[in-house]
């Protein structure tokens, strides 16, 4: 099925968005021509446990392909999409949780996901889940599953693969 109808935002959200037109094709043409210095510049919007000093390694050989982001740099994710925004947004909405059931839906503010992200780190390090490399599934029915989510990545357990954290 082909659909061509193209559906623009309203002018309030054009309005009100961090990145115009114009702004967007500079920042299009700084990645292509200057990805290093690009990214580099993007890199330092966020908070590292330990700074990189790369900002890429790659190789496109036929035998030897890589694309390394980062690499001798550490960061958390939780702490950059979370703890970070505690001290101006705390009241503000982190996520719009939508259950299957469209009547379903919830909004989490920054503080209430903390305090649910850090209970769910907490049940991680008392069973004594690996921090690094470890392989965790995680499946969800209800808001819990976002908790869980950053809760594996606070806990710097940021591998999903094999254990089932399964929530009803």
């Amino acid at each position: 099925m082909k659909n061509d109808n193209i559906f623009k935002p309203a002018s309030n959200i054009v309005d009100n968005c961090h990145v115009n037109k114009a702004t967007y094709d500079q920042m299009y043409k700084e990645s292509i021509t200057s990805p290093d210095i690009f990214w580099d510049n993007h890199g330092k919007r966020i908070d590292w446990i330990k700074p990189y000093t790369k900002v890429s390694n790659v190789s496109y050989k036929r035998d030897d392909v890589y694309i390394k982001w980062y690499e001798d740099g550490t960061l958390n994710a939780s702490f950059n999409c979370l703890d970070r925004h505690l001290k101006t947004k705390a009241d503000a909405t982190a996520i719009i949780w939508e259950g299957d059931d469209p009547t379903e839906s919830k909004h989490i503010s920054y503080k209430e996901l903390h305090k649910e992200v850090c209970k769910f780190s907490n049940v991680l390090k008392k069973s004594r889940c690996p921090k690094r490399r470890s392989n965790n599934n995680l499946y969800a029915y209800d808001t819990r599953g976002n908790y869980c989510y950053v809760g594996l990545y606070k806990n710097r357990s940021h591998s999903f693969s094999s254990i089932w954290w399964v929530l009803s």
